[in-house]
């Protein structure tokens, strides 16, 4: 009886599998298609934001591209670490972090961008629309690297220390991280590595170094939690219609 159960269930778990393969990869071929339509199209309207959204269609399609190459190499090579080191995984990690804050970081320079433009108009034809335009663009571009940046300086151990995707965590020989009931439970995320400590004296200037650096280390990780929420967005679009219905 237990071994037909297992059949079952291993068949069941087969089929699952293929077929969440297929969706994501429809999902990923659809996505494709109308991001180089948008492409297209921004490229004859140049509207407002074309550049940034050009920017961005590509973006996506490279980040999910990755994102998806991850999935498929780490799930059909196990410790896939064994074969090219360690630093393949976190280059990975890496690669798809900044991916991310690249996606989620493009609605808020949208919206502010909209924001500069629209409110404060008279300045931007007396400072210049098309420097305006250039500046958010390349704000766009880099962000996700000064974001790194700013990581690195506030906990250097960030790219080994957050644990945030399941993907890597196969790449690196984990397998039991999956996030559910029972599973491994040592994901870190942002806020654990803003914990105060390291300091072993009772200097009180090491002390204010190690604030200093926690206190920094929450207000990027509120502003991360809050960009991914699209706060900043809701406020500067609330302050746009208000500008415009006055």
């Amino acid at each position: 009886m237990s071994t037909n159960v297992n059949n079952v269930l291993s068949k069941f778990f087969v089929m699952s599998t293929f077929i969440a393969w297929l969706v994501e990869i429809l999902v990923y071929c659809s996505g494709v298609f109308l991001h180089i339509k948008i492409i297209t199209i921004s490229k004859r309207e140049k509207e407002l934001t074309w550049k940034l959204d050009i920017t961005n269609s590509v973006l996506t399609i490279a980040h999910f591209t990755n994102t998806l190459g991850i999935y498929i190499i780490t799930y059909a090579v196990e410790d896939l670490y064994v074969f090219t080191g360690k630093w393949f995984c976190y280059v990975l990690k890496v690669t798809r972090y900044m991916g991310a804050l690249s996606l989620t970081g493009h609605s808020l320079v949208v919206s502010l961008m909209k924001y500069v433009q629209i409110v404060h108009w008279e300045k931007c034809r007396a400072f210049d629309e098309e420097k305006i335009k250039e500046f958010f663009f390349w704000a766009h571009l880099v962000h996700p690297i000064f974001t790194m940046i700013f990581h690195l300086m506030l906990t250097p151990d960030y790219i080994w220390a957050h644990d945030a995707y399941k993907e890597i965590d196969l790449c690196l020989g984990d397998p039991h991280n999956h996030w559910g009931l029972n599973s491994n439970s040592s994901q870190t995320k942002y806020h654990n590595l803003c914990e105060i400590g390291g300091y072993s004296d009772d200097s009180y200037v090491t002390y204010l170094l190690y604030a200093g650096r926690s206190g920094l280390c929450w207000m990027q990780t509120m502003f991360l939690y809050a960009v991914g929420l699209d706060i900043f967005e809701a406020v500067f679009y609330f302050l746009i219609f208000h500008f415009m219905h006055r």
